[in-house]
């Protein structure tokens, strides 16, 4: 039996699948990575549920980022770092106290040709870091607009979710973003679900 997406989504929701489903996911030499994937990408639904149900409308312009995201071969590297976690690690590292989310403080690879739904505590200061600039669309309750990799972004729980599109190539203001993002050598996106 070969496990496809339907099949190890009824698995990691613990639904009646036939036996065979598991036996061929014990048997497969790659069964860890198959179920972490398959475990991440029910994760991502939940999210994309909860996210659509609360903000259909800037569900609608995710969906749309989606549908179009792309990866060029020579896209830079970027990534986010939350400011106010790292000052909170340095605090509690300075005065002996444990650590508990050594993730927040480690630099977080944004996807190229992807996207993601994330949630994180809010306010928050972000800082992105890119081997090049690189221009950010962004878009959260009733506005849009651009930011650049070198600008910050604070995310605040009374403005809900905020949409990030990373856009890698040239970037022509007076365009529109849909043009823009199809002329684009690479896109990418993030939403920042406050929690």
């Amino acid at each position: 039996m070969s496990l496809n997406k339907m099949t190890l989504d009824a698995m990691v929701l613990g639904q009646e699948v036939d036996n065979s489903a598991w036996e061929a996911l014990l048997h497969d030499p790659k069964r860890e990575e198959i179920w972490q994937a398959s475990v991440e990408r029910r994760e991502q639904i939940n999210q994309l549920c909860k996210f659509a149900a609360t903000w259909p409308k800037l569900a609608k312009s995710y969906l749309l980022m989606k549908s179009i995201t792309k990866l060029d071969m020579k896209a830079p590297k970027i990534s986010y770092v939350d400011f106010l976690s790292h000052r909170d690690v340095l605090q509690a590292t300075m005065s002996g106290q444990p650590i508990n989310q050594v993730d927040e403080f480690i630099l977080n690879e944004i996807p190229w040709g992807s996207q993601r739904i994330v949630d994180i505590k809010s306010p928050i200061d972000i800082k992105f870091k890119c081997e090049r600039v690189i221009h950010i669309h962004y878009e959260y309750g009733n506005e849009k607009g651009w930011i650049t990799s070198e600008d910050s972004w604070e995310l605040k729980q009374n403005e809900g979710p905020v949409i990030l599109t990373f856009i890698d190539g040239p970037v022509n203001m007076d365009c529109n973003y849909s043009t823009v993002i199809e002329q684009a050598n690479s896109v990418g996106g993030i939403v920042f679900l406050p929690i």
